[in-house]
């Protein structure tokens, strides 16, 4: 039926549908980035005084609580900044609230904003070391996805595996790679895995195919051509 339903499409459709693949695809991989930059800092050490009365990072930290369970405020002014972590380059903005026991962390987002855009909802799952599991719903100018995927962060790479749903749509990352260049690029463009995309029939963008931020989209026995993702750039950044 997959390969039926491929070889029946006219050719501008199979256009039209690759290129929506390109974009969801997109969106899947900065709202991951973003997703993990709102919890990779659970277990950081916090600053001494606020932002208001001495420079610190973005973000600043603020620490409640002592032992296995405490309360962590993300401070990301309320003007923004860019992330040390380099993962985000488009800025965040406000505080992020993490309630930390152990490796378990949960971030509730009370109204800050990503690239300028508002953002709210909740995340939770594993912090541990590099890895970080995120579980939940955010909404970005009212747009909204849907996580559950682990994510691995390091000072050379960033990888993701799991499910994103984009407006509703299921985007499964599979050994999706960025390298260190392409963490805080504004069009953030995978080197290595690839994202099926949940059209009718799937659309697989296969990042390794040819790879140094060059894509190419599957849709059955339909292939197009190497294609540079950052043609349908993602509006999160």
């Amino acid at each position: 039926m997959f390969l039926w339903w491929s070889g029946c499409l006219s050719d501008a459709e199979v256009a039209r549908r690759m290129e929506a693949a390109f974009l969801a695809s997109n969106d899947a991989v900065a709202i991951s980035l973003a997703a993990t930059e709102l919890r990779v800092h659970a277990h950081e050490t916090p600053d001494e005084e606020l932002r208001h009365v001495t420079a610190c990072g973005c973000p600043c930290k603020r620490r409640a609580g002592d032992g296995d369970f405490f309360v962590l405020d993300l401070d990301y002014h309320e003007e923004g900044c860019i992330p040390t972590s380099g993962l985000v380059a488009g800025g965040v903005s406000g505080v992020v609230v993490l309630e930390v026991l152990g490796d378990e962390v949960r971030a509730s987002l009370p109204g800050g904003g990503l690239g300028g855009a508002p953002l709210e909802g909740t995340l939770e799952g594993l912090v541990a070391g590099e890895q970080v599991a995120s579980r939940g719903e955010v909404w970005v100018d009212g747009r909204g996805f849907e996580l559950d995927l682990v994510a691995t962060w390091g000072s050379a790479q960033f990888t993701a595996d799991g499910d994103v749903w984009v407006d509703g749509r299921q985007v499964t990352l599979e050994g999706v790679e960025l390298g260190l260049a392409g963490l805080a690029a504004e069009c953030p463009t995978p080197d290595a895995g690839t994202a099926v995309v949940e059209l009718d029939p799937p659309v697989v963008v296969d990042f390794s195919r040819p790879g140094d931020g060059v894509a190419t989209a599957i849709l059955g026995r339909r292939e197009s051509a190497a294609t540079e993702p950052c043609r349908f750039p993602t509006t999160l950044f």
